[in-house]
């Protein structure tokens, strides 16, 4: 996503989105290289030339390094959200910041298959890659008090666990329409389950 003026960082957070963004960098690509398993902290932080210190003041592991949420990322889908218009209906919103959530993967494709690659030949690396969806769902719970979108699961509203009519579910999770909880109100959506393997080989 694109900054606002308003939002330009300084020549500190420059330099230090420089720097995570480079140990993400190394770490996919030596672990690419090599294997998750033959990679270590020292390493990454060897190859992009900082030390091991300033690696843990950027990430937990080199999991997270790997696999875990962009921090930037998830700042800016927060302040997309906070910078939509008040008066703007909450679908266009949503409509808006799903486009420039896509055209932004576009532009890193490589990356995000090569990050899948290896969370299938590596399970360690599977618990940080749910972390991640989790990371940019809770934004999308807080937005304008959480009133806006909901996950189905296992049949139910997550925002006020009404259970839908089957018939409802079903049409819901074909995603051929705009659905809402007949109870709460929210925009429902519905996320199927994902073979790592088909999204990694996904052309």
């Amino acid at each position: 996503m694109t900054m606002t003026a308003e939002h330009e960082p300084g020549l500190r957070e420059r330099k230090k989105l420089q720097t995570l963004r480079r140990l993400r960098a190394v770490a996919l690509r030596l672990a690419t290289e090599r294997g998750v398993e033959h990679v270590t902290v020292e390493d990454i932080a060897a190859e992009a030339e900082v030390s091991t210190r300033t690696f843990f003041n950027y990430f937990a592991s080199k999991e997270d390094a790997l696999i875990g949420a962009d921090p930037t990322s998830a700042a800016d889908l927060a302040r997309a959200l906070a910078d939509r218009p008040a008066d703007e209906a909450p679908l266009e919103s949503l409509r808006q910041l799903m486009l420039i959530r896509a055209a932004t993967m576009a532009e890193h494709v490589d990356d995000v298959r090569a990050r899948m690659a290896l969370v299938i030949h590596c399970p360690a690396l599977q618990p940080s890659y749910l972390a991640t969806a989790s990371a940019y769902d809770r934004i999308l719970k807080k937005w304008r008090g959480g009133v806006v979108v909901a996950e189905a699961v296992a049949g139910r509203c997550s925002a006020c666990q009404i259970l839908l009519r089957p018939q409802y579910f079903q049409d819901l999770k074909k995603g051929s329409e705009l659905m809402f909880c007949e109870s709460c109100g929210r925009i429902l959506y519905y996320n199927p389950p994902v073979s790592f393997e088909d999204v990694a080989t996904a052309k």
